[in-house]
């Protein structure tokens, strides 16, 4: 597959300066026109139409022997449409220094301004850095839908996925609500998630084997995933169950995490 062609700065002022002759230039030549034609014969021949009529009203304005002469440009000038006028100078280096594009491109402004016609479409082209394509186009059109994509997978992430909380199946026995020691440790876990936005924070408990140290983080977790699912009811909130005994039950509890 051949390489795709990199253009210097050079030949891109000339690209530059052919689109202002061709289609900037050609536009303001186009207005000043009609300007004139309006100016002088609007009220005999009526104001310029880009029609057949207009067009014809200009070639029988001209003489013989510029109809004769002239044939091929009137021929084009005759059906009236000003955007089928066009004449290009080629530049026959195909390149043009950064100094000489200035300076054409200021005498395109001085003749604007001269004329009263907007340089606005000018200041566009000297600030231009690339030369854009369809091809690039396209390809950055692919882009921006890749990432509308993502965002929207993303989106879907946050907001679409339901709120879950898996705790230890209960004892059998009859367990203490503890609401003391539970509300103590939510509020800390609270403080904890304010005082590190957007960072991962921590709350350990520690105790003498049967205390229930397990139940009460249970009990804990618990009221705190009812707290964000009524405060935030539009988010996804989850609270899991991490079984660390072994490295493969880990493994497993996240492996869980991922489905929900």
């Amino acid at each position: 597959m051949a390489l795709s062609k990199e253009y210097t700065s050079e030949q891109l002022n000339f690209f530059r300066i052919c689109y202002v002759t061709t289609d900037v230039l050609a536009d303001g030549l186009r207005e000043i026109f009609k300007q004139e034609w309006d100016k002088v014969y609007k009220s005999t021949k009526g104001e310029w139409k880009d029609d057949s009529r207009s067009g014809t009203d200009f070639y029988n304005g001209e003489s013989p022997q510029n109809q004769k002469r002239n044939a091929l440009l009137l021929a084009t000038i005759k059906n009236g449409n000003r955007r089928e006028w066009e004449n290009f100078a080629h530049i026959t280096q195909g390149r043009l220094s950064d100094t000489d594009f200035q300076n054409a491109i200021g005498k395109v402004d001085v003749g604007f301004q001269a004329l009263r016609l907007t340089t606005e479409k000018n200041q566009g082209i000297k600030n231009q850095a690339t030369f854009l394509t369809e091809q690039l186009l396209n390809t950055l059109k692919n882009l921006q839908e890749k990432e509308n994509q993502r965002q929207v997978l993303a989106d879907q992430l946050y907001k679409e996925v339901p709120s879950f909380c898996i705790l230890p199946p209960e004892p059998a026995h009859d367990i203490g609500s503890r609401d003391c020691e539970v509300a103590k440790i939510a509020q800390l876990l609270k403080e904890l998630k304010k005082a590190n936005y957007n960072r991962l924070s921590y709350s350990y408990i520690s105790g003498n084997p049967g205390s229930g140290k397990s139940q009460l983080a249970g009990l804990v977790a618990q009221r705190f995933f009812h707290e964000q699912v009524k405060e935030m009811p539009d988010a996804s909130s989850f609270v899991m169950t991490i079984n660390v005994a072994s490295p493969d039950s880990l493994l497993e509890s996240y492996t869980n995490f991922a489905r929900q």
